[in-house]
């Protein structure tokens, strides 16, 4: 390989995820992060057995194995990332840069084997909202999408040039995909059917997906051993929990699906003029108007549950342009398919339909985590469809306006992801601030709400409400964030309010908010993946005991038996 000629693209490549990426290596920890810290911490002393440890996250204290639905690795890499670097946000985030760093070169080496523009490719994938929003986290799914898109380059490579030893590192990165998150199984029948397409003349790389089958296999049945229940199959199972097979709600979960889609890849809308004609884009806001105003006009059949507010000409228009991005995000598959029909072509549009399908439709929630991994696909396709558009001469001629485009594809992305940097933040500064507020309190500070909300709080010291065996003495004080997840009823006639405290995050953008319609981690919050508009500011309601609750009976018994004795 010439690596002079990929010298400058690699920089270009580096430079721009840095310029996005380092302003946020201070963010708080947000949403699930605190699940992966805290197993980072236990791997440390008990490298062996990681979900051994107890958290309340779900109202109630239990084992992390009964909590936790992704594997381990991504805590086992921040346990490393503490050892090495130090344990704080800063240290976390720098470790998880190279985890994007890496997704990101991986990308434009993919794209060399299945586009002509691999730096075009590369900078579409690394400009969206979804991958830079995913980066800022301490998830998994930037580590993932890493392991996934190396696997599928050396699979390709090594099938290319018939070298067995590629073949057995991708192997070995498909497992590293499947222990990072569980969605990376799929890899192993998207490049079995891939391999297949190519018509081998021989089928002894079956041997090498067998590789993670096995690893799979061996997981489960050691966590099997460890917490009673295979660990992945669990996961199917609680999302299983959450199917629901009316018409309705399929319609419904298809119409987030692509709202999500076209939304977590908003930054595409800024080529559409460069990848479809005039015609073809018109008829796609033909066909996304009745969507979007389904979607949004019609709950009464109960296609939207999350809809807190009333409906404006913002929120209508915004999920107007998402829903024509995703009708064209998709359909950059389906042509690219239709006009090669070829080995590559299909790989693709199997990652990209494969993908939207698993996010709508199998997936517990509807998240721009789902949609993540459909990223690097999407940028190929861009640079292959730009190249299927233009003749060589027209193509080098607009290639420097297709670059430009870039730019407020980045704007949008960058803003997307400080508006959640800045959610992150308000949970730090609310708990920052209530428990100096009732530091000097005769009795306990309690909270409801998890995610990053609950890592703070517990780290100045409050302690979770527990529904089943948390008990309560008069004059302890209950503070409830109106945005969080998991609170249940607190019994209003032992518990009186004494006060509301408002911090502010990003004005203009909101990435979790059912006030406006925004779920960018759960489309229950809302049917866009972030709104663009006034935000309201975020509240945490205090209140106080003025008599004692538990004491032989949970809250949640005590609430069931008044609502029992209203009846």
């Amino acid at each position: 390989m010439n690596w002079r000629r990929h010298t400058a693209p690699l920089a270009i490549i580096c430079l721009t995820t840095l310029l996005c990426l380092i302003p946020f290596l201070n963010k708080p920890l947000h949403i699930d992060d605190p699940l992966f810290v805290w197993i980072g911490d236990y791997i440390k002393a008990h490298p062996f057995d990681p979900y051994r440890l107890h958290v309340n996250w779900n109202g109630t204290e239990m084992q992390m194995s009964q909590i936790t639905k992704n594997p381990p690795l991504a805590s086992y890499y921040l346990a490393l990332t503490a050892l090495v670097a130090g344990q704080s946000e800063t240290a976390y985030h720098l470790g998880f840069l190279l985890l994007a760093l890496s997704a990101s070169v991986g990308t434009y080496f993919l794209a060399r084997l299945l586009c002509r523009e691999p730096l075009i490719a590369a900078l579409v994938s690394l400009l969206t909202p979804v991958y830079l929003v995913s980066a800022s986290t301490l998830m998994c799914d930037v580590m993932m999408l890493s392991f996934w898109i190396w696997a599928t380059f050396a699979w390709i490579k090594g099938l290319d040039t018939s070298k067995k030893s590629l073949l057995f590192i991708s192997a070995i990165l498909i497992t590293g995909a499947a222990f990072s998150k569980y969605y990376g199984i799929a890899l192993i029948p998207l490049l079995a059917i891939y391999s297949f397409a190519r018509k081998e003349k021989t089928v002894s790389w079956i041997v090498y997906l067998l590789m993670p089958i096995t690893a799979v296999t061996w997981y489960n049945t050691a966590t099997y051993t460890l917490y009673g229940k295979a660990l992945t199959i669990d996961a199917g199972s609680f999302t299983s929990q959450y199917k629901v097979g009316s018409p309705v709600s399929w319609l419904r979960k298809g119409l987030i699906d692509l709202n999500f889609t076209g939304g977590c890849l908003g930054s595409i809308i800024f080529l559409m003029p460069f990848l479809w004609t005039k015609r073809t884009i018109s008829t796609f806001a033909l066909i996304a108007l009745p969507l979007s105003s389904l979607l949004l006009l019609a709950d009464p059949m109960g296609l939207l549950n999350s809809l807190k507010t009333s409906i404006g000409f913002p929120l209508l228009l915004q999920t107007f342009l998402m829903t024509i991005a995703g009708l064209g995000l998709l359909s950059l598959a389906v042509a690219d398919y239709r006009r090669n029909k070829d080995a590559q072509s299909l790989l693709l549009l199997l990652w990209v339909v494969g993908t939207f399908a698993f996010a709508g439709f199998f997936n517990w929630t509807i998240n721009g985590r789902s949609i993540l991994p459909m990223v690097p696909a999407i940028g190929i396709l861009t640079a292959r469809r730009l190249r299927q558009r233009f003749d060589e001469k027209t193509h080098n001629r607009i290639k420097k306006y297709i670059f430009w485009s870039l730019l407020p594809a980045a704007a949008l992305s960058i803003a997307v992801t400080f508006a959640d940097y800045r959610l992150a933040g308000t949970t730090e500064t609310a708990a920052a601030k209530l428990t100096q507020k009732y530091q000097s309190i005769p009795g306990t500070l309690w909270f409801q709400g998890h995610w990053g909300f609950q890592y703070y709080m517990e780290k100045y010291g409050a302690k979770a409400l527990d529904g089943a065996r948390s008990e309560l003495q008069a004059g302890d004080i209950i503070i409830v964030p109106a945005n969080n997840t998991v609170s249940f009823d607190l019994p209003m006639d032992k518990v009186t309010p004494i006060g509301i405290t408002e911090i502010a995050s990003c004005r203009w953008i909101s990435t979790m908010s059912p006030y406006v319609h925004s779920g960018f981690y759960s489309s229950i919050w809302g049917a866009l993946p972030f709104f663009i508009g006034p935000v309201p500011l975020e509240k945490y309601y205090e209140v106080t005991v003025v008599s004692p609750i538990g004491n032989g009976q949970s809250i949640v018994e005590y609430n069931e038996r008044v609502r029992n004795e209203r009846r």
